[in-house]
Order: structure tokens, then sequence, then C-alpha cells
């Protein structure tokens, strides 16, 4: 699938969702921003932002839940919301094939698993609406639960029944807002990969938002990251990871090292040499950025001081306070940096290391404002 801006009549039946030039104003604040995205069938998209960027009022207009102001939603090839030529087209919710799964989860209290799931299926048979939920209760491992409550299950078991619920009606799109954030940090991986596992095996085009980049980066099949109403990179969640767009997606994606130099010679200067400057001018200052785990501690390097240690399932992540020699002439920067060390190794608070980092490692950007200088 294309990342943006196709041609809405090559998006075929059967194909997933669509949206174009999509926009959404509350007052005077344009919340939704002539957004455009693709997602295929089988296909995971993940919408990554902070709070207030737009990406949940992108994915209710989507759903139906709210009015776009301009533009076109397209489900499986059909327009759901939009112009359509004979004037504006809002599909309902109801109808539009989707399937809606929300940070709550939104179980009925008083229905049990089984009626809960069947909940949306009202327009089948009796015997055929409670036969596929119980084949979807069945998917998930909750066949010994059918008869219980909301309340009497635990939160990885009422995301499972929430997710049996939006499966079941078949939907040929599936929205999903934040909806791993409330379950513990011990669940959330594990429920995570039964739920992406079942969304693979319905073959639904997929949509997560999230706020959190390493979801994001272990979920998608492809990343739209969103910044005040605007999708501004999209591409496989490795193309983001090494090609960050601009300095904003750089330290979203863990460049929390940054620097500050005047380009010479198309190079511009770090503690850790110099990087070619790409687009930045000669004369001109660049933002130069470091994620944590490009900066290595080792027996080589620019020697530093431990000012914390703090351990992490990657390994030790080591604050570090570099020496006043450590900025080349031309640059600046701080003299505190995030680096990374082998759970393994033998380091102490206050002690002396060196930390070495390769140049082309770095990201380098415009520095567009002299506020962006250290």
């Amino acid at each position: 699938m294309a990342d943006a801006l196709t041609d809405p009549h090559s998006f075929l039946p059967g194909d997933g969702l669509a949206l174009f030039e999509v926009s959404r104003r509350f007052g005077a604040r344009l919340a939704v921003d002539r957004v455009s995205l693709t997602v295929g069938r089988a296909e995971v998209l993940c919408i990554l932002g902070a709070s207030g960027c737009g990406k949940s009022t992108t994915l209710r207009i989507a759903a139906g839940l709210e009015k776009s102001d301009g533009g076109r939603v397209y489900v499986a090839g059909g327009l759901v919301e939009g112009d359509d030529g004979a004037g504006y087209r809002h599909v309902p919710p109801e109808t539009r094939g989707v399937g809606l799964m929300f940070q709550d989860y939104a179980l009925f209290p008083h229905l049990s698993v089984l009626d809960n799931v069947a909940f949306g299926l009202k327009g089948l048979p009796r015997l055929e609406r409670i036969a596929r939920a119980e084949e979807q209760i069945a998917r998930v491992g909750l066949s010994h639960l059918a008869g219980m409550f909301p309340h009497t299950l635990s939160g990885g078991e009422q995301q499972r029944v929430a997710l049996a619920r939006m499966l079941a009606p078949r939907p040929a799109v599936v929205l999903m807002d934040e909806p791993f954030s409330g379950l513990d940090s011990s669940l959330r991986e594990s429920v995570r990969a039964v739920t992406l596992k079942h969304l693979r095996t319905a073959g639904a085009a997929v949509v997560i938002v999230t706020h959190d980049p390493d979801e994001a980066m272990r979920v998608g099949d492809r990343v739209a990251l969103m910044r005040a109403g605007r999708v501004v990179q999209t591409g496989t969640p490795l193309d983001i990871y090494n090609r960050p767009g601009d300095p904003q997606a750089a330290s979203l994606l863990g460049g929390s090292n940054v620097f500050h130099a005047q380009v010479k010679g198309g190079m511009a200067a770090s503690p850790f040499g110099a990087t070619a400057a790409g687009s930045v001018k000669d004369g001109e200052w660049a933002e130069i950025y470091f994620r944590a785990a490009a900066i290595r501690v080792g027996e080589e390097g620019i020697a530093a001081h431990v000012r914390a240690i703090r351990p992490s399932l990657a390994g030790l992540e080591i604050e570090a306070e570099l020496g006043p020699e450590a900025l080349p002439s031309g640059a600046e920067g701080p003299s505190v940096v995030l680096a990374s060390a082998p759970i393994g190794a033998k380091l102490t608070l206050g002690g002396d290391i060196r930390l070495s980092a390769r140049p082309e490692d770095a990201f380098v950007f415009p520095c567009l404002d002299k506020g962006c200088r250290a």
C-alpha cells in the first residue's frame, strides 16, 4: 500500500481503509489537518504521537464517531465519509464495517462474556449469533469464562473479551485507541502478542493509535508519525527509526543527546567526531542527535564520570558527565549525556569511564531558530 495521497479510485473493494485530505476543526483549533493515510487488509498501521496531536480524532473520523470538515474516508473501497458528488456522505459507525476498541474496552457490566460478544451480531438469527460468539470466545481462549461477568475478569481477560466482540462481526477494518495502555507492564506484552496474532488471522486492516514509540516500533507494519494535526512521516518501523525526518522525530525515537555546531567543510563537529552535515550549508548551525544506545562505554573514547546507572531490558543506561575538553571548537552541547553499557559492565557511581560513538550514527538537521542552540 502507498503511504499517502493515493488515488482513491485505485483503492479497490477488498482493500482496507483510506483517508484522503481529512480535516477536523474545533473552534479555532485545527485538530486534524489534511491527513492522508492508507492501510491494507492484514496490515497494521500505528499512528504515533503525543497527547493532543490529533491521532484519536483521526481514528474517530475513520470510525464515523466524528464528522470531518473536509476530505474523504473509504472503507473496503466504498466512500463512507465525504462529498460523493451528490452531497456530503456520512455513513454511521454501525454500518461502516469497522471494529472499534478503546482503552476502557467498554464491556457491558450486566452481560455475560458470551452476551457481550454476541451483542454486535443482532442482525443474525439467534443460533448463528450464539455460535459465532462461542467461536470467537474459543479463539481468544476464554470458553471456560463464557458465563462470567466482566467485573470478575482480570484486565487481560477483559481485553480478550473486547477483542472477541470486536472481531465477531468480521469487520474489514479494525480501529484501536491505546488498547494496551490500561494493562500492567507484566501483562501488556503477552496480551498485545495474542491480540496481534488474532488480528492478523482475521485479515482486517488495523489502525492502532499509541503515544508509546516502543509499542509502535514493535507492533506496526508501518508507522505514521503525527504532530499538530498532521502526518509528518510514514514508513516501516526500521525506516522511521533509521531515518527520522526531523529533530522532533529523532527526539521521540530516543535521540536524547543533542549537540549544536557550525558547519565547516560540510561537517558538523561533536564530542564523538565530525558527521556529514547533509543539507546544512557551511557557516550554518546544525543540530546533531545521538541516541543513548549509540554512545557506548568502552576502553577508548572521551573521558567522563558516572552520575547515574539505570538497568533496563536492553542493558544499562548511564548518565555521564563529560569533561570540559570534550566539546571541540565550534560545537556546543550538554555536559551530561546518556550512554549505554552491557548489563554486566562493572561501573561505579562517580567512577571514570570512556565514551565513544560512531559519527555516522548521528542524525544531523538544520538549526532552524536561535533557541535550538545550547
